[in-house]
């Protein structure tokens, strides 16, 4: 969560909107496009969905366009740590998972690759950190 505050990081979708000449071809933003399509749940707050999708009606977020590390994938990355004790079968689900969810947030403009690896490496330190604190 450190570096999600101190290191304030645009992802893909947004550099290649704002950074004049940037070396990235538009992105087309899927997640903008089917929330504002649904714009449903987004009428309580009187916004549309694509301004809500764009980050504007994000009420508790200090950052609300961060992506390095990437923490949504590093919540499904944590998920493995548990399942290898349970067995193969859901070792290999939380795998699976942790890999969509990894292919999901860089094919739709959310992450780079990096951001992904940042946040599976911030998991496996902070299991193993606490699993040596925990056996003091």
């Amino acid at each position: 969560m450190v570096g999600f505050f101190a290191l304030p990081t645009a992802p893909p979708w947004l550099v290649a909107e704002a950074v004049p000449g940037a070396a990235f071809t538009p992105i087309d933003r899927v997640t903008e496009q089917v929330l504002g399509s649904l714009d449903l749940p987004f009428r309580l707050y009187g916004s549309t969905g694509h301004e809500a999708a764009r980050g504007s009606e994000v009420r508790f977020e200090p950052n609300p366009i961060a992506a390095m590390p990437s923490i949504h994938f590093a919540a499904t990355a944590l998920l493995v740590f548990p399942a290898r004790r349970a067995g193969c079968l859901l070792t290999g689900a939380a795998l699976l998972y942790a890999a969509l969810m990894g292919v999901a947030l860089v094919y739709l403009g959310e992450h780079y690759v990096l951001d992904l690896v940042v946040g599976g490496a911030m998991v496996a330190i902070g299991w193993t950190a606490a699993g040596r604190w925990r056996g003091r």
